[in-house]
């Protein structure tokens, strides 16, 4: 299937965040409260469509289509990740989705 709206809004999404970060891929967010701390934004080297096509046989699932684009140009990231407090918000690679996936056991928590 081709979905060429997809690919672009991944790709124009992924180049307005980062034409925000500074040299550092960090970003200065303003909380509720009014205060600004820096963020930091981690983007991953990107996952072969080969490695996406494997995974997806080897469980029987499929990615969503934005989702497989963005594994293309980065497998994961880690995104708002506090100076201070560390974490932020993790977009899995393919290799943490497998470990979660499999970990969880979804297919025997989804109803028949």
């Amino acid at each position: 299937m081709n979905y060429p709206e997809v690919f672009n809004i991944v790709d124009l999404t992924l180049e307005g965040l980062k034409k925000r970060l500074d040299s550092e891929n960090t970003l200065l967010v303003q909380a509720e409260t009014g205060y600004s701390e820096p963020a930091k934004f981690f983007f991953y080297p990107s996952a072969s469509e080969d490695e996406i096509s494997t995974f997806q046989n080897e469980l029987g699932v499929r990615f969503p289509v934005d989702y497989k684009e963005f594994l293309l140009r980065h497998n994961g990231s880690n995104l708002f990740v506090h100076s201070y407090y560390g974490r932020g918000n993790e977009l899995f690679s393919v290799d943490m989705i497998r470990l979660v996936y499999i970990d969880y056991d979804y297919k025997n928590l989804i109803p028949d």
